[in-house]
């Protein structure tokens, strides 16, 4: 099956962070159908390739909502991930294929966010839930966004509020999987619930958190739009 190539967004929180100069993301994925793809990391889309999975990532989708798992390695033993989900309720209004760019004027930022795009799109970027790696670097992630649900941390909400995910076949997909660095005493929970949870030095691909306090975003897999319905 010839591989098909998207960029995927990365480091959303730039615009709500005043004076961290988080770096824009980009980067390719080939999934293998529109209920399973391959997840790749940010460092190495960092440096070219993107020859060799990290792990797999399935969606099921229906009327009520969409559900994920994001099985994946090479994590550091007892640091603290959490999954976000990024929603492209109209990805035929993306900039094709859908990426930063919809997201920041330039796709960089540290600039201003491209509001006009990001309602165009409804992008919708999500909490998806958060685990601690076992001893052996792995962990597993289930996750579901049921349709029209605005409860949950919205990294958009101030530009596109209330803003959900609408019709489930049409939509496009990103999970990036964020790590927090190891457990903090007393902040797991926060580290867990939260895009800048236990975090205080942002780093960005190739960079790996390893200290306490470090974050950055690390792994990534794109579900395309199953069929793009009638707008």
């Amino acid at each position: 099956m010839p591989r098909q190539h998207h960029r995927v967004t990365g480091t959303l929180l730039a615009a709500t962070l005043a004076g961290i100069p988080l770096l824009p993301v980009t980067a390719t994925a080939a999934p293998t159908s529109d209920s399973t793809a391959e997840i790749f990391t940010f460092a190495d889309q960092a440096d070219g390739s993107l020859d060799t999975p990290v792990g797999t990532s399935t969606l099921a989708r229906d009327k009520s909502g969409i559900s994920a798992t994001f099985r994946t390695g090479q994590l550091r033993a007892d640091h603290a991930y959490t999954l976000w989900i990024v929603v492209f309720n109209r990805p035929e209004n993306c900039a094709q294929p859908c990426n930063e760019d919809d997201i920041f004027v330039g796709g960089d930022p540290r600039g201003p966010m491209n509001t006009a795009t990001i309602k165009a799109a409804d992008i919708h970027a999500v909490y998806g839930g958060g685990k601690v790696a076992d001893a052996s670097g792995t962990t597993r992630i289930d996750t579901h966004l049921p349709v029209r649900d605005a409860s949950r941390e919205d990294l958009l909400a101030k530009v596109n509020p209330g803003a959900a995910l609408k019709e489930t076949q049409g939509a496009e997909v990103h999970l990036v999987l964020r790590s927090h660095g190891p457990k903090i005493s007393g902040q797991v929970e926060e580290q867990l619930g939260s895009y800048a949870g236990g975090c205080t030095t942002f780093l960005h691909p190739p960079a790996v958190p390893k200290n306490e306090g470090e974050c950055a975003d690390l792994q990534f897999a794109v579900h395309p739009p199953q069929a793009r319905a009638a707008r």
